[in-house]
């Protein structure tokens, strides 16, 4: 298994274009180095990707991404990784923080021990959280509560 750094950084979305996907530009960026963009125009339609050495089948920035996405366990076990499909679930994860940030950023977020919830629910208190909030929700919940305010 290859060891590869990739992220992707400077992330815009544009959710008012944004239809049956999202609608994005962000830069991608191997072992630290910006090596490409990446844009979706959130019709539907195919995630582009730009590389500093070129066009991506003809890229070599691109082959070491298909490379390290073949190493990728399959997502749910059923959908494998390609450049494409692997730049595409980390712009939604980091999109994700995000939303997760901007929703810490004034409410404390959390989820109860043994409760059932659905994907990117949680419990909200309109409080900023800090420790005090902390304290009080390990009094009433226990040890065990998911606070996503620590965790993004």
């Amino acid at each position: 298994r290859c060891n590869v750094n990739l992220q992707i950084k400077n992330l815009k979305v544009m959710e008012s274009l944004s239809e049956e996907t999202l609608c994005f530009t962000a830069s991608i960026h191997l072992d630290g180095k910006k090596v490409g963009d990446a844009s979706n125009r959130g019709n539907g339609g195919a995630t582009s990707l730009w590389y500093i050495d070129g066009i991506y089948h003809k890229s070599k920035i691109h082959e070491q991404i298909e490379e390290y996405a073949k190493t990728l366990e399959p997502l749910d076990g059923k959908y494998a990784y390609d450049a494409e499909f692997l730049i595409d679930q980390l712009v939604s994860k980091e999109y994700q923080r995000k939303q997760d940030k901007k929703l810490c950023s004034r409410k404390t977020v959390f989820r109860i021990p043994n409760h059932d919830y659905v994907e990117g629910e949680y419990h909200t208190m309109n409080i900023k959280f800090n420790p005090i909030v902390k304290k009080q929700l390990i009094e009433k919940y226990g040890k065990e509560i998911f606070i996503l305010n620590e965790n993004i």
